[in-house]
């Protein structure tokens, strides 16, 4: 997370799947670490949140990839 912090400036890291179900026992410590080895400049404009779509994430992450690249074989032929 740092890493992605300190290279690429994000306003938000949205977290997904169900690891996020435990909550603050995950958010807390994350947040905490990420602010202490971030740049803080870049830390404190960046919003560390669980994924409002929860477990489903990965799932229709990858419906969302299948789509695109069928798409893209039907522009193709």
């Amino acid at each position: 997370m740092v890493s992605v912090i300190n290279i690429f400036n994000p306003r938000r890291i949205v977290l997904g799947g169900g690891v996020t179900h435990a909550g603050d026992l995950l958010f807390t410590p994350l947040r905490q670490q990420t602010k202490k080895h971030a740049i803080p400049m870049l830390h404190d404009i960046c919003d560390i949140v669980p994924a409002k779509l929860g477990d489903q994430v990965g799932v229709l992450g990858a419906v969302a990839v299948a789509w695109d690249r069928l798409s893209e074989a039907k522009l193709l032929c």
